[in-house]
Order: C-alpha cells, then structure tokens, then sequence
C-alpha cells in the first residue's frame, strides 16, 4: 500500500462510526424519544449511549451518533412533532421500554476537544413522547429531557419531572 492510500485509511476510521447496539423494543409499553445535539461538532461525534442501569456497565447499547460525519451514524426519524427545525445530521428519534427508568447519556469525546458528557435517567410514561437536548460551549456541557405534549394538536415542550442527572457520568 502506498503512503497515501495508509493515510486515507486512516482518516476514515475515525469517522466510520460503529453499528448501533441498541435494539428498540416493538412491543409491551413504549415511549418515544428524539436525541438532538445543538452542538455542531466538525468531525467529531456526539455519541448517544443507552443502559439498563445507573452505573454505566450494565446493558450498554450505542445509540447514534450526532452532529458529525460518522458513514455509520444510525440516525432515523420516526416522525415525531417538532422537530422539522434540526437538520437530519443532528437528531435521532428511537422507541424506549416505558413505565420504567431510562438511563442515557450524551457526550463529544474528541483528542482534540475537550470531553464533555452528561448521563440522564428519567422514567417514560407509554405513549408519550420526549426530547433529550444536548448542548456544549466552551464553559461546559449540558442536556435537558422535555416532555412533547400534545393538546388538541398543539404540540409544545415542557421539561420531564422525572428527569435527573445520573452522580456517576458516563463515558461515550
């Protein structure tokens, strides 16, 4: 292989992605919920993980990834109201077990960036529909989980009571 062609090879790992773990549930109480980045990233990921635990090992599943030119990012839309405003390249929208906790996490991890995470819990309530947000500046990083409610066909947010930061933050 010539130098050049090593190169190429290179550079496009880093931005392959991986194959998402995560297998969204098709029956019994459901939930949906769209992941949306704000933080336009460059090259960089933002890296959507699940788990069925708050200590960041159990269940683990890769999500999407946001915001950066991962080939294998696994974003998809199901629909869901307002989020005609987000570019396709920062959002996912996926189905979660409801009527128990969801634990996720949110987070740029870069060798030139600072990382930057925030893991979540929150319980779904079936049939509802949720946003997680995520943002990052210079002074830090932070997400929100808001309910999307549906009154007579008004869409609106409003934040997710249940919604909490996890003490032990994972790692993307």
């Amino acid at each position: 292989m010539t130098p050049k062609l090593l190169s190429l090879l290179a550079l496009t790992f880093p931005i392959q992605g991986c194959a998402s773990t995560y297998f969204e549930p098709s029956e019994g109480p459901r939930a949906q919920i769209r992941f949306v980045s704000y933080t336009s990233a460059g090259y960089t990921n933002i890296l959507v993980n699940s788990y069925e635990a708050e200590d960041c090992k159990t269940g683990k599943a890769y999500v999407a990834a946001l915001a950066g030119v991962a080939v294998s990012h696994h974003r998809k839309k199901l629909g869901m109201p307002l989020g005609n405003e987000f570019n396709e390249q920062y959002f996912t929208e996926i189905y979660i077990n409801a009527g128990r906790p969801y634990s996720f996490n949110m987070g740029l991890r870069s060798k030139r960036e600072q990382a930057c995470n925030v893991t979540m819990t929150f319980e779904p309530m079936e049939n509802q529909m949720y946003e997680a947000s995520y943002r990052a500046t210079s002074a830090g990083c932070w997400m929100d989980v808001k309910r999307i409610k549906n009154e007579s066909g008004n869409y609106s947010l409003t934040p997710e009571n249940t919604a909490r930061n996890i003490a032990m933050q994972c790692k993307p």
